[in-house]
């Protein structure tokens, strides 16, 4: 089970009118896990220097929400779930 609020925030940092100005925002609850904030900023074939941009952009906006980049998970709810029943998960 897992529910879930969202919101959008308007970037700040976007170099151009052309760029994507928004940052999807996810807090989801997921029962037997616990909280998750998702963060999502979309981008047309973004350069290399877009991405890093966004990286740090991104970084920078989970530390202000207090959130520790050593707390970044990967794995699907799906994977931690069969993890945390006991149940073998393949890692990607």
């Amino acid at each position: 089970e897992k529910s879930t609020r969202r919101w959008s925030l308007a970037r700040r940092d976007a170099a151009s009118p052309e760029e994507k100005a928004e940052i999807g925002i996810e807090l989801s609850h997921v029962a037997g896990l616990g909280w998750f904030l998702e963060l999502e900023a979309l981008a047309d074939a973004p350069s290399d220097a877009e991405i890093e941009r966004t990286r740090v952009m991104l970084l920078d906006l989970l530390g202000r929400c207090g959130i520790d980049e050593s707390k970044l998970e990967g794995r699907h709810y799906t994977e931690m779930l069969r993890e945390a029943e006991g149940g073998e998960a393949s890692r990607t």
